[in-house]
């Protein structure tokens, strides 16, 4: 058996596992959670306590029925000191933690963190609800609280899914005497007989940070876990590349109980062989641990314009089969392009209020992101419930699909972050996921005409995508109205003077499917059009039109924006129509191997000749002749059999000629 290079990139759970029984509570352990977990004043949040000390609260009610050890429960009790009770508690709050199971500590019980926790000088324990049914969550958290006789401060939350699981996020920590702390985190039935601990009763609270990146999240759900549970998370084999060979890589993440030593990584392509590649002397930790793959065999896509289906996944976990095949197996299709891309720009997407006190981090983000990479940022502030400048058209939409759980947040491009995790990105982290995006292929250019009838204020116009290259998917295109130059206060930062404010998006958050195929090949294009009004006393030219292709998926970590353009609003008067420019002729790429795209602007629709001359003006072949609508169009030739040198590329039309040199390698 050949060896597989491993390489660690995350081995993070330093905690002994459980042990495996039929239908009990088991965790699977992440580090980074989707947004921070503070509270967001439009999920209206409510105190349940703040003063006092070994406290429990008055009955709380959750929005939903929820099964806890098979029990339906609908009402708790909370504990200052880091736990909640389903069972009305016979007294004080317990501040003598203990390992669980154990009849003597509280019972039909969660522990996000026991231990004997007071107030100090802002803790406070409180409440929320995020999302709708059947997927709402109820969030219990305590905030800055401190460790009994230290001024170090705890915040952690617990959030019961209505779904059925629940996750324990440790958020951060601040103070030296942190890591002391001997909490218990866990969970107990009402008998006091089954339990499901975390490390032990010593369990020190992590030093975390206030960003959610390293955050400590135990996600835990009641059911058998497997004792060997190996799946395939990721590959970096992207869905749309360029033919060629491609090394196969990505993560692995042991869901099971038991720690993995040795394990076979294997891939297939097609009805083809299958390639595989083990690793031994290694340490795959249980319960989440992860670890990066990469096979000694390259994945050979040889044709452009082709499908190919890739399968990767785990085997031989410890010499032994994997007991839970249904995770095995990570597919996708994989589409060879030509690698000609578009003029990219990448769209962030902020989330925001003016009563929050920590969202001028956003806007100095946004601000670096524009100085930065100037002519390739698009922003757009989206504000939460209670701004002055709410979005309102279903602002619920964007925000429960995001997950956003504080503000600031935002996503960039709508994409998902590496090894799969959710597309929201804290603003301190834009510039780099703005880079990362520049970098990815490009096979749209988005436009967008309008006209404006000053009268009746209504906008109505066409959003135009000209596709350079094969892309597949469930792509559909959006538009984002924007407004500048709004005054307002912002908390945190005073009076200030607020742009790209989302207004509306007439053609829904994300699109609807039909105007664009699932397959479309270079030089296809598409228009879909729109009508909105814009309201009284709205300035007409503070408004911009933002257009974008959506690649829409379910999945919110699958999706991303593929390219957009920004506009500004016709004054309504003189008519804006989809014209050009440019004329002139451009080859991509120069020089050339394989496959070239011609690129030309016509500004009308016309007949044209498209030849390829060499050195000598001799032409050697006509490479399309016909006629050709307005835009923007590409015209591709196969350089492959022709001998290295300099040539030569000739459009005629009746709108003149053009040529432009071209170098084959």
């Amino acid at each position: 058996m050949k060896h597989l290079r491993l390489s660690i990139l995350s081995c993070l759970l330093l905690f002994a596992g459980l042990s495996v029984h039929a239908q009990g509570y088991y965790y699977i352990f992440q580090t980074g959670t989707v947004a921070p977990y503070e509270y967001n004043e439009a999920d209206d949040a409510y105190d349940i306590m703040s003063s006092g000390n070994d406290q429990m609260s008055a009955q709380q009610q959750m929005p939903f029925t929820w099964s806890f050890y098979g029990i339906p429960v609908s009402q708790y009790f909370v504990s200052d000191n880091g736990y909640i009770t389903f069972t009305n508690p016979p007294g004080s709050s317990d501040p003598n933690n203990i390992a669980i199971p154990d009849g003597a500590a509280p019972t039909n019980a969660i522990f996000a963190f026991w231990d004997d926790l007071d107030y100090g000088s802002f803790g406070k324990v409180r409440a929320w609800d995020q999302g709708v049914a059947p997927n709402r969550i109820h969030c219990v958290q305590w905030s800055n609280m401190t460790r009994s006789g230290t001024t170090s401060t705890l915040t952690f939350t617990l959030r019961i899914h209505e779904s059925g699981h629940f996750d324990i996020i440790h958020d951060h920590s601040a103070g030296n005497s942190v890591l002391n702390t001997n909490g218990t985190v866990g969970a107990q039935d009402a008998t006091g007989n089954n339990a499901m601990m975390i490390g032990n009763a010593f369990f020190a609270f992590p030093d975390i940070t206030t960003d959610n990146t390293d955050d400590a999240v135990y996600v835990v759900d009641f059911g058998t876990q497997y004792q060997r549970d190996l799946t395939v998370l990721t590959t970096d084999i992207k869905p749309a590349t360029a033919a060629g060979s491609y090394n196969v890589s990505g993560r692995v993440k042991n869901l099971g109980s038991m720690q993995i030593t040795n394990f076979d990584i294997n891939f297939q392509v097609d009805n083809g062989p299958v390639q595989s590649d083990g690793a031994s002397t290694l340490t795959l930790v249980q319960n989440g641990g992860e670890f990066t793959y990469f096979h000694l065999n390259q994945v050979d896509f040889p044709n452009s314009g082709t499908f190919y289906n890739v399968k990767i996944w785990a085997s031989n976990l410890n010499g032994q089969v994997d007991q839970n095949p249904a995770n095995d197996t990570l597919t996708l299709e994989v589409i060879t392009v030509l690698g000609i891309n578009a003029p990219k720009k990448v769209v962030i997407e902020e989330f925001t209020a003016t009563w929050c006190g920590a969202c001028p981090t956003a806007l100095e983000y946004m601000d670096t992101c524009y100085a930065n990479f100037p002519g390739q940022v698009i922003g757009i502030a989206t504000h939460a419930g209670g701004s002055s400048f709410e979005y309102t058209q279903n602002t619920d939409d964007l925000f429960d699909f995001y997950k956003v759980g504080g503000i600031p947040d935002g996503v960039v491009d709508r994409a998902g972050q590496p090894f799969g995790a959710a597309p929201n990105v804290y603003p301190t982290a834009w510039p780099t996921f703005v880079a990362a995006r520049l970098n990815e292929p490009c096979p749209v250019a988005v436009e967008v005409y309008n006209t404006y009838d000053p009268g009746t204020r209504v906008c109505s116009g066409q959003v135009v995508m000209r596709f350079s290259d094969y892309a597949l998917g469930d792509m559909r295109a959006i538009l984002f109205v924007t407004e500048d130059g709004l005054p307002g206060n912002q908390a945190g930062l005073g009076p200030y003077t607020f742009d790209h404010i989302l207004r509306m998006m007439p053609m829904g958050e994300f699109g609807t499917p039909g105007t664009i195929p699932a397959f479309v090949n270079p030089d296809e294009v598409y228009v879909e059009n729109f009508s909105f009004t814009i309201p009284n006393g709205v300035d007409i030219n503070n408004i911009n039109l933002v257009g974008a292709v959506n690649k829409w998926d379910i999945d919110s970590r699958k999706h991303e924006i593929l390219n957009a353009g920004e506009f500004t609003l016709d004054n309504g008067v003189s008519a804006q129509s989809p014209t050009s420019e440019s004329r002139s002729l451009g080859i991509l790429p120069n020089p050339v191997q394989n496959m070239g795209a011609i690129k030309i602007d016509f500004a009308k629709p016309a007949d044209a000749r498209f030849s390829l001359f060499n050195a000598v003006g001799q032409e050697i072949r006509v490479i399309k002749e016909g006629k050709f609508t307005r835009g923007t169009h590409h015209v591709y030739f196969d350089a492959s059999q022709l001998p290295a040198g300099i040539y030569y590329i000739n459009v005629s039309s009746d709108q003149g000629n053009f040529t432009e040199k071209v170098v084959v390698q």
